[in-house]
């Protein structure tokens, strides 16, 4: 029985590693469909893949659920999809690195903030220098042009413009693990409903954003084929380990999970592209990777992450009971 606590308590850790590595490699993907087909399309096909998970949703389970729990659900849909969108749109005009550092970095820090707001998950002083550090850590990997400098392919105000996105993709990024959560305490969280209304959702604005971009094309080749494939279901792994983090583990440690992904990329980056190995950016994988495994130990270390409102307390552990 010890031994089966054991795991159950590595549960946050692996849904951690899990979420933030799936990111990164769907990011890494979507750079390289973003030079044949455009952002409208990626969103699209990454909505329908969501969609295929109709034969696993919880049907049986949702008759708890009510018209509060329902926008929950359309709301957790609208904010997922937006960051989805902008990513696609930033990674167009700019480097993941640049892309990664500001939507991902950003986003740590506006969750805490919201969380302690609405969440009540109070952080302490030493788990917010630890989001610092995190956000340190991923600027050395992503090392963002406007630190290091810019390269010479780079168009400025093309760059700018990514930059935006990326901003506005954070906002709603880091609004995103609230409504989930608010579900989780509500014991109406359920994986496969939120990962199909996302899919339905977004299919319904991608399709009327493909229908404003004319240059948008299908997949012809083999290896086109195969990203897109590739694109799709890591979209699904990704949202499903994102979910079932955020029902064992707070909102700003499911964030904070994502900053591996800038780690994964740079290795991808490394291994398939060509990248050389950087001195500082080794360093800031270092920090990311560390930050992570912390985050996600957090209590078991003896170290709370949050102090949530008592409602919420017995609520999850109710909830755990009967789990």
């Amino acid at each position: 029985m010890s031994i089966i606590n054991e795991l159950i308590s590595l549960k946050p850790l692996f849904y951690s590693l899990l979420y933030g590595s799936l990111v990164g490699v769907q990011s890494n993907l979507a750079k390289e469909l973003i030079l044949t087909f455009e952002a409208s399309y990626l969103t699209f096909i990454r909505c329908f893949a969501l969609v295929l998970t109709l034969p696993l949703v919880e049907w049986d389970e949702t008759s708890n659920c009510t018209g509060i729990d329902l926008a929950l659900y359309i709301a957790s849909c609208i904010t997922i999809f937006i960051p989805q969108a902008t990513m696609a749109c930033s990674i167009k005009f700019m480097g993941v690195g640049d892309s990664n550092a500001i939507e991902f970095g950003s986003a740590v820090i506006i969750t805490g903030i919201i969380g302690h707001i609405v969440l009540n998950e109070k952080i302490s002083p030493a788990y917010f220098i630890l989001l610092l550090v995190s956000c340190v850590g991923v600027t050395m990997v992503a090392r963002p042009t406007f630190l290091f400098g810019m390269n010479g392919s780079e168009n400025g105000t093309m760059r700018e413009i990514g930059v935006l996105f990326a901003f506005l993709g954070s906002f709603f990024l880091a609004i995103w693990p609230v409504f989930i959560r608010k579900l989780k305490y509500g014991q109406t969280l359920y994986c496969f409903v939120n990962l199909t209304l996302l899919g339905l959702v977004g299919m319904t604005l991608a399709g009327i954003w493909c229908t404003i971009e004319s240059s948008w094309r299908i997949p012809t080749t083999t290896l086109d084929v195969t990203l897109i494939v590739a694109y799709g279901f890591s979209t699904t792994a990704q949202m499903v380990a994102g979910i079932k983090q955020l029902e064992v583990a707070s909102a700003i440690d499911s964030t904070i999970s994502i900053t591996l992904s800038t780690v994964i990329s740079y290795i991808l980056q490394i291994t398939f592209f060509d990248e050389k190995a950087n001195a500082i950016a080794i360093l800031g994988v270092i920090i990311v990777v560390t930050c992570v495994f912390v985050s996600a130990l957090w209590e078991k270390l003896g170290m709370r992450v949050c102090q949530c409102s008592d409602s919420e307390v017995v609520t999850g552990l109710l909830s755990d009971d009967e789990g």
